[in-house]
């Protein structure tokens, strides 16, 4: 008889993690790379399946937070999902992220983001889709700049920490604007947004930092990362900063947020665009997630009962009662109907503002009556999502 069991990984069992990873991803590791990686799974909880004590499949769990309003919200972020091919389709992974819904919680890690190699396979453990991003893809001849800018724009060393400062004062600016950003710490600045890219710098006629470019260079094509203004002055700045590399390129990639004005404003609007779906996200634990959404309090009275079906984490099945309040929101739970229902997928997608309420109930994925799930909608904060960072 087999020997079937879940542990968290410890260091006698690292090498044996990478060397499963480096199998499915199909990628080879030196020992500097090797020492790097043990030092980066020390802070990230490893769980591991394993067949007479032989590691067979395994996921991480690694220790994040996201902008919620002004809030640090701690995130599990689910990755390095791996599994030997003579153990796949044998429910390996599924008893994986079952028991990542138990650690995450424990962990007072409520909410949590992956990137699927398959919207549809984490859909049916929770997960949902909220957010996306386009690629604008130009040649050298529809570089024409905007107006002059009073503003000027000053490129990045990496090792200049009042540069970072900047560059983070921006960023965390840019968050408020959005519902689920990624809280970036110093070292992830350096090592994973920067990295060997080029990064600029937009600061206004008082030296007041304004927007930011993330890119690289390599044979005639510039490839944008990130593209973050935080007015009309400095998305003109930046842009006409890619256009004085005119001589150099001869294409151009953009990667921008969906609604960003920058197509409306170039000379030539009609050009190549891709929509890409980004990460999926789940709410681990609903009645502390909650607790602290930035519900709105426009209306003071405003109450509501939302029930939830989740089959992976029953701690979050049964009915919500919503209170929305001042120092935070009053929240009960109990067995009855509830006025609207819905899975923890389409719960998730929902608060992240990806889709709304209406939306969703058009989509037959939110039950009850229409009048309660507008109510549901103006209980919403006007804001999108956005999510620039993959791990």
């Amino acid at each position: 008889m087999q020997n079937l069991d879940i542990r968290k990984l410890d260091g006698s069992h690292y090498i044996e993690a990478i060397k499963l990873s480096a199998y499915a991803f199909q990628f080879k590791v030196t020992d500097e790379e090797i020492k790097n990686r043990i030092k980066s799974m020390e802070n990230q909880d490893i769980l591991g399946y394993f067949e007479d004590g032989k590691l067979v499949s395994k996921l991480s769990i690694r220790p994040f937070q996201i902008w919620l309003n002004e809030q640090k919200v701690k995130m599990g972020g689910i990755a390095s999902v791996a599994t030997y091919p003579e153990y796949r389709r044998k429910g390996c992974v599924k008893e994986l992220l079952r028991q990542s819904l138990v650690e995450m919680r424990k962990n007072g890690q409520i909410i949590s983001v992956l990137h699927p190699f398959s919207y549809g396979f984490y859909r049916k453990f929770g997960w949902e889709h909220f957010a996306d991003f386009i690629k604008i893809h130009l040649t050298g001849s529809d570089l024409k700049p905007s107006d002059n800018v009073p503003g000027y724009v000053n490129r990045v060393d990496k090792d200049s920490c009042e540069q970072i400062e900047d560059l983070e004062k921006i960023y965390n600016k840019y968050a408020q604007k959005y519902i689920g950003m990624f809280v970036r710490d110093r070292n992830w600045w350096k090592e994973t947004v920067i990295n060997d890219r080029h990064a600029a710098i937009y600061y206004n006629q008082f030296h007041e930092p304004l927007g930011y470019l993330i890119y690289s260079i390599q044979n005639f094509k510039m490839f944008v990362k990130e593209f973050i203004p935080l007015n009309h002055e400095a998305r003109k700045g930046i842009w006409n900063f890619i256009c004085q590399h005119d001589s150099m390129l001869r294409e151009l990639e953009l990667w921008a947020e969906v609604n960003d004005l920058l197509l409306f404003t170039i000379i030539n609007p009609k050009v190549k665009v891709e929509h890409i779906a980004f990460p999926m996200v789940r709410v681990v634990d609903v009645r502390q997630f909650l607790q602290i959404y930035p519900f709105s309090r426009q209306n003071p009275d405003c109450r509501l009962s939302i029930k939830i079906t989740d089959e992976y984490a029953p701690w979050n099945n049964g009915t919500f009662t919503i209170k929305p309040g001042v120092n935070g929101n009053k929240v009960t739970v109990d067995a009855s109907e509830g006025n609207l229902s819905m899975s923890i997928n389409t719960l998730s997608t929902l608060l992240f503002k990806y889709k709304t309420a209406s939306e969703l109930y058009e989509c037959e994925l939110i039950k009850g009556d229409h009048s309660d799930v507008c109510k549901l909608d103006s209980m919403l904060p006007n804001k999108k999502p956005r999510f620039l960072d993959a791990f």
